[in-house]
């Protein structure tokens, strides 16, 4: 869930969520125990499921089937809706948890490509013991998408373009009823909103034989789950809330307030540490000053998509600058980046600004016709004058004017009962972070005075959407789920680490000899070191850091990537791998991991460099959780990477 769009920057630019997680490896279920229940209406088909994206996209198996559904609900035999559905069925067979419904954010995303992307790996506890039930929608994914490729397709374009706020909003007005009748022809826009979803969502349990189900919800999905406890509470056996909202939050009128308090913790984090408030002082001024300057006068630059590798051309405004710092907010990653990010402008340099512009502007993370008709007639159409003047934005972001927007969008007629605040004896858990800047904690604990059976945990040091970049939440969600009534233990949250910024956390490297005498160079002064082979492993005192560095003769980097997944899992734990890029050069090539690595009690990210130099292959590899990893990389890996060489 996503509602500014800054000046001059298109919608969809500011709908993208959360980075992918692409994990290599999982374990595969037998086909005959890919079944539904015997009670199943719904024809379900062994098919494959895909996870992750790019080169590290891999397929597991999975049931999938199709349910029509009738566009209108007073029309059984009318137009229908085909929604897609995917099954993954829980790892150990032997197991009957009850089946776990996904409910995606937006509205609009995607559940079962936001799953294979961004969730599957936080749910591999929970798939032990409990089926995945994904739903595209209606209007979203696979189901009769609702995209509004009149935005889409200028998104490029208009990145290059000076637009006034006053003109921006003008043709984005014309594209959104240009988008509205050629969708119209083949849909009734006026049965989409979250009681079809949840509706249809309940029709899916009933075709698939299930009489008690659980429900997991992130962002715009922890509405769509109420609204299901609302109307087919019975069936619920626990939901989980994951970054909760609903219209009764106002959260799309809150948001440039939010996320200037996300803002504002952010810089106050800053200036309580030493080294970074010494590297970075004065944030807040510096921001309002490069604005200032960037409002007066618009700066071009080109920038390259680091995923199509294709050039595009920015002109970077105020409003571009607090698009791509609200999406900061969303993560601990982007927040640990903003202090650098805006000494850089500050400093003339705005090619990480360029860049981020660029690599949004190819994405088109929702169906833009989906969101339209969902929040249109449950958030702008309850827009009294009253609430508009007691939600007033005081915030360096500026908000959308959504119900200027959803003039030209005719929706649903909602009553005021269809968005009242819902109650439930249901059990119920809610997660939010500290840092989120769209669906603050406020939303949670207002959330729990509704739901008498509920739990609400605060992770401190989190933005928007836990679980996928939290251990502790991964660890709590499954002890829920396996048993929703029993008392959550939400200590480990307590725990929860504050970031470490990019350039303020340093590390005094020193000399050092492998004991092998495979090389010499640098590492960390004080870190515990232990040779295994070629590489050299490395601990900070506090146990919470690792690395590693070693080079191995006559081998290349994909036979020594291999070997050093192997040791590291044997010593740390289970890896995932993200991303991988193979750069080759005339001499010698690279070849660059992130991966994941799962602890006991954090959740890593890391990272592995693997350079040929002639016939060997100088391996790097470090470490660190999730909210100090840019940081530690940053200050850590480069120097060590440098100063390595083989021993005479």
């Amino acid at each position: 869930m996503h509602p500014l769009r800054s000046k001059a920057v298109p919608l969809l630019i500011m709908l993208a969520f959360l980075s992918a997680a692409l994990p290599v490896r999982a374990a595969q279920m037998p086909l005959d125990q890919l079944t539904a229940p015997s009670s199943s209406r719904l024809i379900l088909t062994y098919c494959r499921f895909s996870v992750g994206s790019g080169v590290m996209m891999r397929y597991v198996d999975a049931k999938c089937g199709v349910l029509h559904v009738p566009e209108n609900p007073a029309l059984p035999a009318g137009r229908k809706i085909d929604l897609q559905i995917y099954v993954l069925p829980a790892l150990n067979p032997d197991t009957k948890g009850l089946p776990i419904f996904h409910l995606e954010g937006g509205p609009g995303a995607s559940a079962i490509q936001g799953f294979g992307r961004v969730w599957y790996d936080a749910y591999a506890e929970i798939r032990k013991t409990h089926p995945i039930v994904l739903i595209d929608q209606r209007g979203t994914g696979h189901s009769q998408p609702l995209n509004c490729i009149e935005i889409s397709s200028q998104t490029v374009s208009d990145l290059s373009k000076a637009l006034s706020p006053k003109e921006d909003q003008a043709n984005e007005l014309i594209r959104l009823q240009d988008c509205y009748k050629r969708l119209s022809v083949t849909a009734d826009l006026h049965f989409y909103t979250s009681i079809e979803l949840a509706d249809d969502t309940d029709a899916v349990r009933d075709a698939l034989g299930y009489d008690q189900i659980e429900l997991f919800g992130n962002s715009y999905g922890t509405s769509l789950a109420q609204i299901y406890l609302k109307r087919h509470g019975d069936h619920v056996a626990g939901a989980v809330l994951d970054s909760v909202t609903g219209p009764w939050n106002y959260p799309f009128l809150d948001a440039p307030n939010d996320g200037q308090a996300s803002l504002t913790k952010v810089f106050a984090l800053c200036a309580a540490d030493a080294s970074c408030n010494k590297k970075y002082p004065q944030l807040d001024a510096q921001l309002k000053k490069v604005l200032a300057s960037l409002t007066a006068n618009p700066i071009t630059q080109t920038a390259t998509n680091s995923q199509t590798k294709q050039p595009r051309v920015v002109l970077i405004t105020a409003g571009r600058i607090e698009s791509v710092l609200f999406e900061l907010l969303y993560n601990m990653t982007g927040i640990t980046e903003i202090p650098l990010l805006i000494s850089q402008m500050a400093a003339g340099n705005y090619t990480t600004i360029a860049r981020s512009l660029a690599q949004a502007s190819d994405s088109d993370p929702i169906a833009l016709g989906l969101y339209m008709s969902v929040t249109c007639a449950e958030n702008a159409a309850f827009y009294t004058d009253a609430v508009l003047k007691t939600h007033r934005q005081v915030s360096v972001f500026s908000g959308t004017d959504l119900k200027a927007l959803c003039k030209v969008w005719p929706s649903a007629a909602l009553t005021a009962a269809d968005v009242a605040p819902v109650r439930s004896n249901r059990p119920v858990l809610i997660l939010s972070g500290g840092f989120d800047p769209i669906t603050p904690v406020r939303f949670g604990t207002e959330t729990h005075t509704r739901f008498p059976h509920s739990s609400l945990v605060v992770f401190p040091n989190q933005g928007h959407g836990i679980i996928p970049v939290s251990k502790c939440a991964q660890t709590i969600v499954e002890t829920f789920f396996s048993s929703p009534n029993q008392a959550v233990n939400s200590i480990c949250a307590v725990k929860d680490l504050k970031p470490l910024f990019v350039g303020a956390y340093s590390v005094e490297l020193i000399p050092f000899r492998s004991d092998s005498a495979s090389f010499v160079g640098e590492i960390p002064r004080g870190w515990k070191t232990e040779q295994d082979d070629a590489i050299t492993f490395m601990s900070s005192p506090d146990g919470l850091q690792f690395a590693g560095a070693g080079i191995y003769r006559f081998q290349k980097p994909d036979l020594v990537k291999d070997a050093l997944l192997a040791q590291i899992e044997k010593r740390f734990g289970t890896v995932e791998i993200k991303e991988q890029q193979t750069i080759s050069l005339l001499f010698t090539s690279q070849v660059t991991l992130a991966f994941t690595l799962n602890r006991p009690d954090q959740l890593y990210y890391g990272l592995i460099v693997l350079q040929a130099r002639g016939d060997n292959t100088y391996a790097i590899w470090q470490a660190a959780p999730f909210n100090w990893f840019s940081a530690s990389v940053a200050a850590i890996t480069p120097g060590m990477f440098t100063a390595m060489h083989e021993a005479n």
